[in-house]
């Protein structure tokens, strides 16, 4: 039987098979995190939490040991096709279209900076969701396709057009 939950639900990450301890074979699949409504493109992680981008042009974080979603960062323009955490700041970095969004989630989450592919850096949310599927990008702008942070949280890269753009955080 098919179970379905109000939207204002938030997703639940559940176990599957065995307990952690209990395990039979060395890879096994122990957990499934389930809340987003359409498919999940990208995701990072720590030892605590777990970073969820999605179709839904929302950001899911998830707390790993209690298994419950925090919190959900929405207003993207479209899918978010990647995420990244630096543990350092407590930052998290999603990317849709043009866009890196910059979120501060140490108390209510809230976007603090947003960035463009072109290199332009704006206070706040500068980007708002549409209802629109259709991929509209501003002139001198480029899709990101992906971003890495180098491993002290200082520098973050950002794949766009036919050249990497490094920005000093």
């Amino acid at each position: 039987q098919l179970q379905t939950f109000p939207a204002h639900d938030k997703g639940v990450i559940n176990p599957v098979g065995g307990t952690k301890g209990g395990r039979t074979a060395p890879l096994q699949c122990i957990s499934v995190a389930e809340g987003h409504s359409k498919p999940v493109l990208c995701l990072d992680a720590t030892n605590d939490l777990l970073f969820t981008g999605s179709k839904d042009r929302t950001c899911k974080v998830w707390n790993l040991a209690t298994g419950q979603e925090i919190s959900t960062l929405k207003g993207h323009p479209n899918n978010v096709v990647s995420v990244k955490y630096c543990s350092y700041s407590s930052l998290v970095f999603t990317v849709s279209t043009s866009y890196i969004k910059v979120w501060d989630i140490r108390d209510t989450p809230k976007c603090i900076k947003t960035l463009t592919s072109s290199g332009q850096v704006t206070s706040g949310d500068a980007c708002t969701g549409t209802v629109s599927r259709t991929v509209s990008i501003a002139q001198g702008e480029h899709q990101i396709n992906q971003i890495a942070l180098n491993p002290t949280g200082t520098l973050l890269y950002a794949a766009t057009g036919n050249s990497v753009r490094i920005w000093d955080l």
